[in-house]
């Protein structure tokens, strides 16, 4: 828990939001060798367009995913988590896949689009 590494850390004060982004992408971050190449933009489009026709993605093999309430965090990037994407979020580092045929607000779009971007996700090479 956050309480516990502060403890460890001996940072009982501070900024709990802070120190929870800074563990996120230290927990996250892959060397240079194994972090995902990212995809080029007609790759990512192509990819989340399928994806949102009913094609799942699976999560890279050496991406690395984590978040909390607050944040997403991939490869060592942090990005805000979007209301009511906690869930899905959650599906998606249990499966190690984004389902089919997504649906959301433009702001869980994104965050998703922004998710690829860094890595995330096997894109298909057939698209």
């Amino acid at each position: 828990s956050l309480q516990r590494v502060k403890t460890l850390l001996g940072t009982n004060g501070g900024d709990d939001g802070a120190l929870a982004n800074a563990l996120g992408r230290f927990a996250t971050e892959t060397k240079d060798w194994i972090t995902p190449a990212r995809p080029t933009t007609e790759e990512l489009e192509a990819a989340l367009a399928a994806c949102h026709e009913g094609t799942p993605l699976q999560v890279h093999g050496m991406a690395r995913i984590a978040f909390d309430d607050r944040s997403v965090y991939v490869n060592g990037r942090a990005r805000d988590l979007p209301a009511g994407m906690l869930d899905l979020v959650g599906d998606i580092c249990a499966s190690r896949r984004l389902a089919g045929g997504i649906r959301g607000d433009q702001e869980v779009l994104d965050c998703l689009s922004w998710m690829a971007e860094m890595g995330a996700f096997e894109l298909p090479e057939h698209l």
